[in-house]
């Protein structure tokens, strides 16, 4: 059995890999519209 305890500190070890993702998902999505300066691999 799990204690709250250990599911904040499970919460807080994945935070920052939750938080990245949600970035990855955002800038993904802001890829859509191409820009000039953006990734010059990508043209």
């Amino acid at each position: 059995m799990k204690s709250e305890k250990d599911e904040r500190a499970f919460i807080a070890q994945n935070l920052p890999y939750l938080t990245y993702n949600l970035l990855l998902f955002a800038l993904s999505r802001n890829q859509k519209q191409p820009r000039e300066s953006g990734n010059p691999i990508i043209q």
